[in-house]
């Protein structure tokens, strides 16, 4: 795709200067911070202020504008943003789409945030990025943890609780950690299994949720090491996935 073309799908216009007779694909808003940032004191010391606001176009029989060695170094203090993190969100102007233009949709957005984390990488954003500021890079996946949040508040009280002994299981996997039989998460499931089987348990539980739960009920017995039958019983008479 041409980058002008590409410019105005996205912006409206070419470049800043132009008078938009279009608007873009998408909606930029606003970076706002994760946190209340911290602000610090710095301090940068211009020696040659007139060579910097003026340039070749300064007189140059004006011992001020001509850069040297004997100007004084002006200390100017001003405040500044440490180690804080931003949000930046884009999203399409368009929100009802049919499926093969939210593929196209999904592509040029995804392209779009990748263009904005490079500049930001490399050309920063805001005053004084010669000397270092408004470099930022991306780490974590914020949308990923977003759409988590998303998915969890669409969960059943059941996808709920799997969801919470799993994550506790991955925690003391990733840090080796195996519970003794009749531990906290040996316990926890035990009584989610007996909810699963127990018919008359308001919400009643899905056989996709008896799946999910058999699943990490097996990985987890075997992880701990537990060879209680009943327990294994339970499980072995919950649906399985195919």
């Amino acid at each position: 795709v041409d980058k002008r073309a590409r410019l105005t799908r996205w912006f409206g216009t070419e470049t800043k200067e132009e008078v938009a007779e279009q608007t873009g694909d998408f909606i930029f808003f606003d970076a706002i911070p994760e946190q209340r940032p911290n602000l610090i004191a710095d301090i940068m010391t211009p020696h040659m202020g007139k060579w910097y606001s003026d340039g070749a176009e300064g007189n140059p029989n004006d011992a001020k504008a001509v850069p040297a060695d004997w100007h004084e170094p002006v200390p100017v203090a001003f405040l500044a943003v440490k180690q804080a993190q931003f949000i930046f969100s884009i999203a399409p102007r368009k929100a009802q789409v049919d499926e093969s233009e939210k593929k196209l949709q999904d592509a040029q957005l995804e392209a779009v945030f990748e263009a904005l984390k490079l500049a930001l990488e490399w050309l920063g954003a805001g005053a004084k990025t010669g000397a270092g500021y408004g470099y930022m890079t991306q780490e974590g996946d914020f949308a990923g943890e977003m759409n988590a949040v998303l998915d969890r508040e669409n969960m059943t009280e059941q996808q709920l609780e799997i969801a919470a002994l799993n994550n506790s299981f991955q925690q003391n996997k990733t840090n080796n950690i195996k519970e003794a039989v009749g531990g906290r998460l040996y316990t926890q499931l035990n009584t989610l299994i007996k909810k699963a089987e127990d018919d008359d348990t308001e919400p009643v539980w899905s056989d996709q949720d008896k799946k999910d739960l058999q699943k990490l009920g097996t990985e987890l017995l075997k992880f701990v090491g537990a060879n209680n039958k009943k327990i294994k019983e339970v499980l072995d008479g919950l649906p399985q996935e195919d």
